[in-house]
């Protein structure tokens, strides 16, 4: 992504280039939730870039995730009650 497509994009979430910078720095360049980086290749063959997590009630941004752990959490509905029964589980099937 080009950095005028990624100024564009970031704008959705009110965040700038540089501020989107800071959080990936902070983050060491990795997902906030499994801490790897990005894995998925776009088709140009570049890694895809950390997707922007926020709170959709409040809007407020809570980190970068890989595109994984953001599909992971999205499906659950953001909530943290299924997420939680979801641990349960895989621990209980151990």
């Amino acid at each position: 992504m080009n950095g005028a497509a990624l100024k564009y994009q970031l704008k959705h979430y009110g965040l700038t280039v540089a501020e989107y910078n800071e959080i990936l720095l902070a983050q060491c360049g990795t997902c906030a939730i499994c801490h790897r980086p990005e894995r998925i290749k776009l088709r140009g063959g570049s890694v895809s870039r950390l997707a922007v997590d926020h709170d959709e009630a409040t809007d407020t941004v809570r980190g970068l995730l890989c595109r994984d752990c953001n599909t992971a959490i999205g499906l659950l509905g953001h909530d943290h009650l299924r997420l939680g029964s979801a641990i349960a589980y895989l621990v209980a099937v151990r």
